[in-house]
């Protein structure tokens, strides 16, 4: 059982801490839009310090986090995500697996050990990196926030529930 971001892949790279990649999404305009970015920075602003602050009660955490991510995929199905965008943006920002990542990830799926990777990122562009590296053997499951698509792969919703920092414990 392991995280994604900065588990899986590194968390720092020539010194500098490494995007998340649910934040990659965002640090483009050409994706999502100008509005989509405003938006999630200040989705981010308004409820990250909740996240990181350790006097609130974990119970009201888990509900404003819950709400934050709510609305964030939301956003994202408002601003026109679809599968395409998805790729493009693992295409063209990659990322750096931990050093041995893929020798235990061969390792795993040659001796049929389950590897689960459970994560409050997107789901969909996990497989998508996974896919683009050779990594997604029938032993990997993910466990993440993904969207459910229309015929022409525009997102039209959210599957549930919804992973946060505050809930992968369930």
């Amino acid at each position: 059982l392991a995280d994604f971001d900065r588990t899986l892949t590194c968390g720092l790279v020539n010194g500098e801490r490494t995007p998340t990649i649910i934040s990659q999404l965002r640090s483009c305009p050409d994706y999502l839009g100008e509005d989509y970015v405003k938006k999630t920075e200040e989705l981010f602003e308004k409820y990250h310090p909740i996240e990181i602050n350790p006097e609130i009660p974990i119970k009201e955490k888990q509900e404003k986090m819950h709400e934050w991510w709510k609305k964030h995929l939301g956003l994202a199905i408002e601003k026109d995500l679809n599968k395409e965008i998805l790729k493009r943006v693992v295409k063209e920002k990659p990322l750096e697996f931990r050093k041995g990542f893929f020798e235990f990830a061969r390792f795993l799926n040659e001796n049929d050990i389950p590897l689960i990777i459970m994560s409050a990122s997107l789901g969909d562009m996990i497989i998508e990196y996974l896919k683009k590296n050779d990594l997604l053997f029938p032993n990997i499951f993910v466990i993440g926030n993904c969207y459910k698509f229309d015929e022409n792969g525009k997102a039209v919703g959210v599957q549930e529930p919804i992973i946060h920092t505050f809930n992968k414990k369930e």
